[in-house]
């Protein structure tokens, strides 16, 4: 008898996008599988919704879900909510899945037991630029995005804290209180958490890959950065829980102060300035070394570093001062 995966996809005006992400998963080879595609909608006000509903109205595994509330842990609840399936995908909008890629998750949850499997995350561009590429290049890297091993990669199946676009058990979901909605970003990492701490073992596998298009100015990278930082910190003050967050969250912030701080104190005492001095240095020598090393242009590379570094690092500093933005 064959199991069902309901596949749980946030939207909101995603009409460049949503096409390419429902079209992969429709494309799903599988075996003693099926699939349902919940898109939960924010009510989008672009041509995203008739997008949905045109191609739901030839395949009828794909289903429009309205989401009033517009932000992402709303949807994510709706959708396992109303899912079907024993067993829920959490997808991305921005993402592409390999047409293997649902059933291997699948077939390695069923061997290992486990409670939650994901696989690599592939950063890709659409329109290919020197500062796209660019960002492309920082966003795999581990100096841009720390141990993050889902975007950095592994050789071995790997128990981790957290995995994109993960296949779970419904029930554990359900178990867990779902989303934390009060979360609008890092609601992820803290759901991965919980789950961990409540006994969960979650499994990054290698081999399996998705495909996430990232942000392609350096405009979209400083907000998107801006925007991560605020919220990953700011989960500490929600939830209260400062397990909610891994070492390499803090790092930017840490940096950004490191520079900050003796540049203040510097007005009283000014032969403090040797240490921010130093601390830029070794930053951008550690740059220019990994800029000159990936295939992208150097100057377009470090901008992107830096772009992405401070930005996460003055979200987070903004977060200690700054009520939660709705």
């Amino acid at each position: 008898m064959s199991k069902l995966v309901s596949v749980v996809v946030p939207c909101f005006q995603e009409e460049n996008a949503i096409k390419t992400c429902l079209d992969s998963l429709r494309n799903s080879a599988l075996q003693n599988l099926e699939i349902e595609i919940l898109v939960v909608d924010g009510m989008s006000r672009d041509q995203s919704r008739d997008i949905v509903k045109g191609i739901a109205h030839i395949d009828e595994r794909v289903k429009l879900i309205d989401n009033p509330a517009r932000k992402t842990p709303f949807a994510l609840n709706k959708g396992i909510r109303e899912a079907k399936g024993e067993y829920v995908m959490i997808a991305s909008a921005h993402s592409s899945f390999d047409k293997h890629y649902i059933q291997s998750l699948f077939n390695e949850m069923q061997r290992l037991n486990a409670d939650v499997v994901g696989g690599e995350m592939e950063t890709e561009v659409r329109k290919k630029s020197a500062v796209s590429l660019a960002i492309k290049a920082v966003l795999s890297h581990s100096l841009g995005v720390g141990n993050s091993k889902f975007r950095t990669g592994v050789k071995e199946v790997s128990m981790v804290d957290t995995v994109p676009f993960g296949l779970y058990k419904r029930q554990l979901l359900l178990d867990a209180g779902l989303y934390d909605t009060r979360l609008i970003r890092n609601h992820d990492m803290e759901l991965s958490k919980r789950l961990i701490s409540s006994g969960a073992k979650i499994y990054l596998i290698p081999g399996i890959s998705c495909t996430y298009y990232a942000r392609e100015t350096l405009g979209a990278l400083s907000k998107n950065a801006f925007d991560n930082g605020f919220w990953n910190v700011k989960t500490i003050f929600i939830t209260k829980n400062y397990k909610s967050l891994s070492l390499r969250h803090f790092v930017p912030m840490m940096f950004v102060l490191s520079l900050l701080l003796p540049s203040i104190i510097a007005a009283f005492y000014s032969a403090i300035l040797i240490f921010p001095c130093l601390v830029l240095l070794v930053y951008f020598l550690s740059i220019l070394i990994v800029a000159s090393r990936v295939e992208a242009k150097l100057f377009s590379t470090i901008q992107a570093f830096f772009v992405l570094h401070f930005s996460y690092g003055i979200g987070s500093i903004f977060s200690l001062f700054l009520p939660s933005k709705s």
